[in-house]
Order: structure tokens, then C-alpha cells, then sequence
């Protein structure tokens, strides 16, 4: 059942020029998390990352240090390489959560890996200074977790969660500067 759900939400994950989407500028302030399940990856790493994308990336371009530090990150991790998932590595982290913490977090990982060519072509205009395809995916996982994310883990009091909750694309760059 959970697989169905996460699969039948993935088309919505992936569009990028929707007319009506969540410009994710507005909340820039908050955490975006809306799920309180723990993802699985060690985060240790990631701040050593963001420190190298700030050395990378001299004009502090939001989107390039964010794609900087994940390609970093998951490098380091060895779980996406150039456009590849390392589904068996992602799934040896992913051994440590329990129950349907481990399920959802699995099957948001192959959803996204499954539309991965859905994905790259909705940001093949990008240009940035560093590989943009591993935080498209940290953020397509994201939102299939919080999509699917359980009742009692949810925060359904913030409107940012409630948007994507109901199904509302996030906005990427093109579509912000039309806002």
C-alpha cells in the first residue's frame, strides 16, 4: 500500500513549470523538514560540505552552495555518483531506522531514482558551478517523505507543510523569478 502511495505521488515530485507551485523563497527562514521521521543518512559530514561549497562558490549563490554541498555529501558518502544512485549503499544506511522509517525512506529513494530521467530533464537548464542532480534528488526524496510522511510525524501546522502536503509542486529557479 505505502508503495503505491509514494509511486502514484511521483509525477507530482518531478514537474518543474507547474503554473501553480510553492515558491519556496517565501519560506526561507524555516526549515522545510515537515516530517519528523529521521532520514538516515549521517549528517556529520554535510557541515564540512557547506564549508567547501562557500569556498566553491565565492558570491554565496543559494542554489550553487546547495548544490555544491550535496554533491560533496553524497559523494562522500558514495550514494550518488556523476547521475547514479547507489541504491545498495542507501539502503545499507538505511539499515539503522527501524520499521516504517526504513520502509518509506527506501521506497522514496527508488521512487526518485525510478523518475530520475523525469527529473534530470526538469533541470537540465540549470547551470550552476556544481553537479545540481544530487540535491534534485535530496529534494525529491523529501517531498515523497513528506507526502507520505505518517499522521503522528507530520507537521500539518505550518503552511509550507500543508502546501506540499496537498500536493502542490515546490517552484524551481525559472518559475521563482516569474514570482
Amino acid at each position: 500500500m505505502l508503495t503505491n502511495v509514494v509511486l502514484s505521488l511521483l509525477p507530482l515530485v518531478v514537474l518543474a513549470n507547474e503554473k501553480e507551485c510553492i515558491n519556496l523563497r517565501d519560506y526561507v527562514n524555516e526549515d522545510e523538514k515537515c516530517c519528523s521521521m529521521p532520514l538516515g543518512l549521517p549528517e556529520e559530514s554535510f557541515g564540512a560540505c557547506v564549508k567547501s561549497a562557500e569556498q566553491q562558490v565565492p558570491d554565496k549563490n543559494m542554489d550553487s552552495l546547495l548544490d555544491c554541498a550535496y554533491e560533496c555529501y553524497f559523494k562522500g558518502l558514495g550514494i550518488v555518483t556523476g547521475t547514479t544512485v547507489q541504491m545498495d549503499k542507501i539502503k545499507k544506511y538505511m539499515e539503522k531506522l527501524e520499521g516504517n522509517a526504513r520502509i518509506l525512506n527506501i521506497l522514496a529513494w527508488e521512487a526518485c531514482d525510478q523518475s530520475k530521467s523525469t527529473l534530470l530533464k526538469a533541470v537540465k537548464w540549470q547551470t550552476h558551478k556544481c553537479n545540481t542532480f544530487p540535491r534534485k534528488m535530496q529534494d525529491c526524496v523529501e517531498l515523497v517523505i513528506d507526502r507520505n510522511c505518517p499522521p503522528n510525524h507530520f507537521d500539518d501546522k505550518r503552511e509550507i507543510c500543508r502546501k506540499l502536503r496537498s500536493g502542490l509542486p515546490p517552484c524551481y529557479a525559472t518559475d521563482q523569478n516569474r514570482s
